[in-house]
């Protein structure tokens, strides 16, 4: 009897956990999201032009924490800057085994908030709260309109907008990887 109530303990109460966990920036006053912009080292919109492969990295954190990472980079060619460095391409680094992480599908523009690596290595890092999580019409008190960098190509006219469900598989498959 205990062998069986084992294995349904294992099968209904444990589930993965999932340790990331983003602050709806939504919900917050104009000067408390300037708070958190502060602490962002770069805000650009741009569009996901590819996705490097998973490498092994070691971060040092102090002198005495050094620690392995799995990290993967993502290429963002710039279309509009309102925080960083001017520059038409920008490759940021996301935690590749991280609940957290964020790798958007090649073609897709979004707002990116990304900051320093937290080793102090000076690699912009990003994960999943970099985008969507903060409330971009805020940003744009603070910081305007923006910088055109790059001309954003015209729509295709030919080409299918990507629907939701493809859009959702994407993001599962690419978890799920």
């Amino acid at each position: 009897m205990k062998p069986l109530l084992s294995i349904l303990f294992l099968l209904f109460f444990i589930s993965p956990a999932f340790a990331c966990t983003c602050m709806n920036m939504r919900n917050l006053t104009v000067k408390e999201h300037n708070k958190y912009l502060k602490e962002v080292s770069s805000i650009f919109e741009g569009e996901v032009m590819s996705l490097g492969e998973k490498r092994t990295v070691l971060r040092k954190y102090s002198e005495k924490l050094t620690l392995q990472e799995t990290v993967q980079s993502v290429t963002f060619r710039v279309y509009r800057l309102w925080k960083g460095q001017e520059q038409t391409e920008v490759t940021v680094e996301t935690d590749a085994e991280s609940s957290c992480r964020f790798l958007p599908p090649v073609g897709s523009r979004v707002t990116v908030y990304a900051g320093r690596a937290r080793d102090k290595t000076g690699f912009l890092s990003i994960n999943q709260c970099s985008v969507g999580s903060f409330d971009d019409q805020k940003m744009r008190v603070k910081y305007g309109e923006g910088k055109v960098i790059e001309q954003q190509p015209l729509p295709d006219k030919d080409r299918e907008p990507e629907s939701f469900l493809s859009m959702v598989w994407t993001r599962v498959d690419r978890f799920l990887s």
